[in-house]
Formats: C-alpha cells, sequence, structure tokens
C-alpha cells in the first residue's frame, strides 16, 4: 500500500521540490485497506501541502501486536500549542492556514475517526523548525477483534 501511495503522490512530490521515501516490514494487518490508505493520503498530503518538506518518509511496520504507519517530515513544524487542537474538525495549524494550497481542516479529523474505528489512535510529534511525524497505532487483527466480539454478543 505505501508502494501505491508513494507512486500517487510523486508528482506532487516533484513539483514541491520534495523527496519521498517509504520504508515498511513486510506483514500482514486486518484491516479495512481502504480506511488505512484514506488516514495516509490524509497525511501524506498534508506533508507535501503544508509543511515546506523537502524529505518526507513513510513508515509501516510491526510492533508487538501493533501496526505502526507513520508519516514524518523534515517541514517546518507545528508548535505545540497548534499541536492540541488539530485533530478538531475544521481546525487547522498556524502553518497550514497560511498556506496558499488551502484545506477544509477536516482531513485529521477524519484520520483520527478512522483510526479509533480500527481500535486504534494517531498522534503527532513536531517541532518548530525540524518537522512533524504523525504516527498511526493499529491492533494487526483489528477486523478479527470486531468479528470476535460479534460472535460473543451474539
Amino acid at each position: 500500500m505505501l508502494a501505491e501511495l508513494a507512486e500517487q503522490f510523486q508528482g506532487l512530490a516533484k513539483e514541491k521540490q520534495a523527496m519521498l521515501e517509504i520504508e515498511y516490514d513486510e506483514f500482514d494487518v486486518f484491516a479495512d485497506r481502504g480506511r488505512c490508505k484514506q488516514i495516509l493520503i490524509n497525511l501524506l498530503g498534508n506533508a507535501l501541502k503544508f509543511s515546506s518538506a523537502s524529505s518526507i518518509r513513510m513508515r509501516a511496520k510491526r510492533v508487538g501486536d501493533t501496526c505502526r504507519l507513520e508519516v514524518e517530515d523534515n517541514g517546518c513544524g507545528m508548535p505545540a500549542e497548534d499541536l492540541q487542537r488539530i485533530f478538531q474538525a475544521f481546525i487547522q495549524a498556524e502553518t497550514a492556514s497560511k498556506s496558499a494550497d488551502g484545506g477544509t481542516g477536516l482531513g485529521l479529523a477524519i484520520s483520527k475517526k478512522l483510526a479509533a474505528a480500527h481500535e486504534g489512535d494517531i498522534r503527532v510529534e513536531s517541532t518548530v523548525g525540524i518537522g512533524t511525524k504523525f504516527t498511526v497505532v493499529l491492533p494487526l487483527c483489528a477486523s478479527e477483534i470486531a468479528a470476535e466480539e460479534a460472535l460473543v454478543a451474539a
């Protein structure tokens, strides 16, 4: 999936003069592929549109019984006060609101809800002038957990 996204975003990366890299371990995750892809599209799109980064890296790795999806850039970063509210609908970081690319302020709110629907979460770390890293943590068996709970309830 990361390779597909890298290919999909290569044109925008080239236009923004950014290098897009991917790193991933081989493993399976039982989750809604389309929804996971949407999360990464939102994160990758934001990194390319709003961060002024020259390098963006997507990673997928297995950590214990979780899958970690990361999008990290070396762009402008965000101040700590923005990190507390960027997952709220219609809210954008100060750097994003000044961007010519615009945006609705819904992508991160939607991504947070999609991660939660998989019994996961999304976190952000950022330092002004250094960059930003979003980490999505999902259980490796999100669909199996939901299926087991449905069977127990029945």
